[in-house]
Order: C-alpha cells, then structure tokens, then sequence
C-alpha cells in the first residue's frame, strides 16, 4: 500500500468546508479508513468521504471547535497498512473595521429556551449597535454594526429553559482596514523587451498562476508587487490578475497585456534589378509583425504616393510597388520601409533602365584635286 498526502496541517474560519485528499494505491485496493483524534469517522451531514479512482477526499462542512484536533487516514489491504495524519485549526471569524457582522442561531425545546448573549464572561445588552432579535420558532440572532476592533473577541449564545441549558460560541477578530489593490487597465509592450506589471499584491495570467521562474520575476516590496518578464514573448499577452488579501479580505485588479511584434522581412527584394524603358516594373517583398502594419515606399530618399505612375498594395504579408511607364530617370535606389507600433524595418534595391540606342551617321567626302 502506498499512499500521498495532498494537504497538510489546514487553517479555515468557523463555518467554512474543509478538505482532506490523500492518493492511495494497492493490489488489492485498499480499505481507507479516516478518523478524529483516534475516533473513527463515519458519513453524516457533516462529514462526507469521496473515493476517486485513487484519490480519497474527507470533505468536513461548517468547520466549528469540536472538529479541530488530529486527522488520520488509515489504507488497509492483506498485506499491510500505511497512515498519515494532518491537523485541523479554525481560525475566528474576521471582518474588517465599519462592516456589519451576523450571528444567528436555532434553538428547539419545550418549553422554547430563552436566549442571551455574551462577550466574554459579559452578557450582552441591546442598544443601537448591538441588536439582538428573537423569532417565535426558535431562531434568532445578533447584528453588530459598524464593528470596531475593539469587538474582537469571543461571542456566546447561550439557551436555557427549566429543564436545562446549552451553548455555542464563536471568535470574531475585527482588523483595521482591508486591503487596496491599485488598478491599471491595458499595457502595450515590445516583443523581446522586458516589461512590468506593477500593482500595490498573487498574480494570474488568464487563470493561471505566475510562478517565478528565469522568465518571470515577481517581487513584493514597499507595498508594490511586480511582475516583471525580462523578454517578452507573443505567448505572454493576456490578462493578468493580481489578489492581495489579508485577515480582513481579498481584493483584486487586473492589466491586459498585449505584446507586440516588431516588423521584420522575411523576404527582401533582390539586391539589384535592370529593365529596358517602357515596361511595367514590379517591386515586392514579404514582411511579418503585430498588425497594423504600415508601408512607405521610397526612390532616392524620396516618399512615393500612389497615383498614375506608383500603385501600391499590401496583401498577406506581401508588400508590392508597381512602376509604370520605366523611363531611364526613374533608374535609382528604391527603398521599403514598414512599420508598427512595436518598431520598423526597411529594406532596398538599385534599379537600373536602360533606353533606346540612337546610331548616327557622318559622311565624310575627301576631295582630291588632280
């Protein structure tokens, strides 16, 4: 029999669902067995166990103090038997300073219990911060209004009639404020270009949590978390989302992340072209990068615009010049420029026109005198 623990020793407040998981395997499959502070445990409203295939879950509803202690889960099979134990803490109920806080109750008795509140070894009397209501069915409860921290500390509920009496408590800690997280809405960055996400705290990327890593640094200091990817891949856009929490609650923002790639040419124009005069030229070369892609074409320095001698187009990452009518003076340098947000790219050719020979004639009469 061999067995993993997922979770170890656990943490929750009053009132939340804990769980347990373990991954058991054996031949033959194991018999698992859990128990509490050596008790074993049976299925009931507050305890259910779950068997997976191998993985065997103890999932414990509305957490209160009689269910903390030592947990263990026992696998047994013909040939031997393996244990592992984890423990099992709440934590008091929290809020934050100024918000309302809710204890309710349900009692049942003949004659019905009368009800009172404690703080400590003191019963609680009502006033307009303090309002304790009671139903005819037996169930009730106390609202505490724009608590302070000086609230903090243990509250009973205590129901009695003449036969006899019962109790229930639970721990509130009240702390001064919750936590802030300052927001930013879209960061636009450069392929292969470090970048930052800054936010004032654990960070998701469309989720899924960011670990450090060589790619990604994460940093958290002076109340500024950071997370900083030194070479920007296409991969690393998305959104990313940063919780902070602490005793009083969470809260969160979030950055999308576009990262943009810089022009390049995947293919350039040949490095020289000659054609005679008269012809339709073409002039092409293929070019990649984040949209939108802008494309400039220049003769000697000079920006051409389309019209009757210059047609342009831009069509699947193919960029092209038509030349019409090749006289001998549009022999020259011919430049491609292209051009995004992430940065630009160019490449050039030489075109050489040759015209039309002309062929003169001289004819030179020699006279000889006799």
């Amino acid at each position: 029999v061999s067995q993993n623990i997922y979770r170890r020793n656990a943490s929750v407040c009053v009132g939340e669902t804990a769980k347990f998981t373990v991954r058991v395997s054996g031949v033959p499959k194991p018999v698992i067995q859990w128990s509490h502070n050596g008790e074993v445990i049976t299925s009931s409203s507050v305890y259910k166990m779950i068997e997976e295939k191998e993985d065997c879950t103890l999932v414990i509803t509305k957490v209160t103090s009689e269910y903390e202690g030592e947990y263990s889960c026992t696998a047994t099979n013909r040939f031997g038997q393996t244990t592992c134990t984890t423990y099992l803490e709440k934590w008091p109920l929290r809020c934050s300073e100024g918000t309302e806080v809710l204890f309710n109750y349900k009692v049942s008795g003949d004659p019905i219990p009368d009800v009172n509140w404690y703080k400590g070894a003191f019963q609680i009397q009502p006033n307009r911060t303090r309002i304790i209501s009671s139903n005819p069915d037996g169930s009730g409860c106390l609202k505490l209004k724009t608590v302070k921290q000086e609230d903090s500390g243990m509250y009973m509920c205590k129901a009695s009639n003449k036969f006899g009496e019962a109790s229930c408590s639970a721990e509130l800690a009240v702390v001064k404020e919750t936590v802030v997280v300052s927001k930013q809405e879209q960061v636009t960055v450069v392929q292969q270009k470090g970048y930052k996400v800054s936010v004032t705290e654990q960070a998701t990327e469309d989720g899924k949590k960011v670990h450090q890593s060589m790619d990604c640094k994460l940093s958290f200091e002076d109340k500024l978390a950071v997370v900083e990817i030194p070479k920007a891949k296409l991969k690393d856009s998305g959104k990313y989302v940063c919780t902070a929490t602490n005793e009083a609650g969470s809260s969160s923002c979030e950055a999308l992340v576009m990262v943009q790639e810089p022009p390049t040419f995947v293919k350039k124009m040949e490095p020289k072209f000659t054609w005679k005069q008269g012809i339709a030229a073409r002039l092409q070369c293929s070019v990649k990068g984040s949209p939108e892609l802008h494309i400039h074409w220049f003769w000697d320095e000079h920006e051409l615009n389309e019209g009757e001698k210059y047609k342009m187009s831009l069509k699947n990452g193919v960029a092209i010049l038509e030349i019409l009518n090749l006289v001998v003076a549009d022999s020259g340098r011919y430049s491609c420029e292209v051009s995004n947000n992430a940065g630009s790219d160019s490449c050039s050719t030489l075109v050489a026109v040759k015209g039309l020979s002309s062929v003169g004639f001289i004819l030179v009469l020699q006279v000889r005198w006799l």
